[in-house]
């Protein structure tokens, strides 16, 4: 199992980790991503973004088999954190951003949230929360990457475009 965060990788590059395939992997995942994210000083989103890699790391452990990947990524010139999970599930899910409105593309039954069910809305929390999402398929695999992006502020010091560092 890789390193959550290895030493000397370079900012921007990123934080793979591979999980699974049991629910307590979830906690492992917002784990990582508390730890990878306060790493950066990046304090406002980590609820956020702890919860959302919680449904995607949720929705990997029930309808996938087998462990799943959770990437994160960070543009610190664009302010931006890219999250992924890519499990080994072949399906995308039917409400992504990209499926048609009132299509069953992928799916055999039309999925509404029950009112009353305990799950089913992980991804309303997504489209809700994040800035962007979508989904696709991992190329010559049977599996699927499902994503969201949040802009961020980047601490001055993980920039290039810091003056401070230079002015001292």
């Amino acid at each position: 199992m890789p390193n959550d965060h290895p030493r000397g990788h370079p900012v921007g590059g990123g934080c793979t980790t591979i999980l699974g395939p049991g629910r307590s992997s979830v906690r492992r995942a917002r784990t990582v991503v508390r730890t990878w994210l306060l790493e950066y000083g990046l304090l406002d989103p980590v609820d956020t973004v702890e919860l959302l890699v919680s449904e995607l790391a949720t929705n990997a452990v029930r309808h996938a088999p087998g462990r799943y990947r959770l990437t994160l990524t960070l543009d610190p010139e664009a302010g931006l954190l890219r999250c992924a999970v890519a499990d080994e599930g072949p399906d995308l899910p039917p409400d992504r951003p990209d499926r048609p409105s009132g299509t069953d593309a992928d799916t055999d039954t039309d999925r509404h949230t029950d009112t009353d069910a305990e799950g089913g809305r992980g991804l309303l929390l997504v489209d809700a929360l994040a800035d962007r999402w979508g989904c696709e398929r991992v190329a010559g695999a049977a599996a699927k990457e499902v994503w969201f992006e949040l802009k961020v502020e980047v601490p001055c010091r993980v920039t290039s475009r810091c003056s401070c560092a230079r002015s001292a």
